[in-house]
């Protein structure tokens, strides 16, 4: 899945409206990341603009996507550490 730039609010909404969660969770990290960035930005710029329904659709969205990262986070760590136990066992058994 692809993200892109969003040249307005409402196509940046109608984006992340269209996704479901089963495609939030086939995003990679850094898509997931870029699209947080683009909310982000449009909070930055129109931050006083934005009607609150919408501000409110896209803070959910966003917290829905910092929470889809930071469980990928937590993945990638144990597996980390995982990788890391294996090796030490690896050193500890060729010695």
């Amino acid at each position: 899945m692809e993200t892109q730039e969003f040249e307005s609010l409402e196509e940046l909404k109608a984006y992340l409206d269209s996704l479901t969660e089963k495609q939030i969770k086939e995003l990679k990290f850094a898509q997931a990341m870029e699209l947080v960035d683009a909310i982000s930005r449009f909070f930055d710029e129109q931050g006083d603009e934005i009607d609150i329904e919408d501000a409110l659709g896209l803070y959910e969205k966003g917290m829905d996507l910092l929470m889809y990262c930071r469980e990928k986070l937590a993945v990638v760590q144990n597996k980390k550490e995982e990788i890391d136990k294996k090796y030490k066992e690896l050193l500890k058994n060729s010695n």
